[in-house]
């Protein structure tokens, strides 16, 4: 089971290093994925609440699905950097059949 992992990283972590931009949403940030400048349709909402300031397994698994991810542990590499952007992107193009 993975540790909690908190907000503010997440946030950091995907629109410094992943090409994810910040919207807003009722509530919430929407983090959305940009491939050559144009937007995506992949996005995760993030909540504003200080209820959620880590996102533990059930909030994890949660986003890994909004971002096409088909494990927990493929967002967490995402989060933590052993998945680059580009192997992201690939991913997404080879599993998902995204045309990006």
């Amino acid at each position: 089971m993975p540790n909690p992992i908190e907000r503010d990283r997440i946030i950091s972590q995907l629109t410094i290093k992943k090409n994810f931009r910040e919207e807003e949403k009722k509530g919430h940030k929407l983090l959305r994925l940009y491939v050559d400048g144009k937007k995506t349709g992949i996005s995760t909402s993030i909540s504003r609440s200080p209820k959620y300031k880590e996102y533990g397994v059930d909030l994890l698994k949660w986003m890994a699905r909004g971002l096409r991810l088909s494990t927990t542990s493929q967002l967490i590499d995402l989060i933590e950097c052993p998945m680059t952007y580009e192997q992201y992107i690939n991913w997404l193009r080879n599993n998902k059949g995204l045309h990006l």
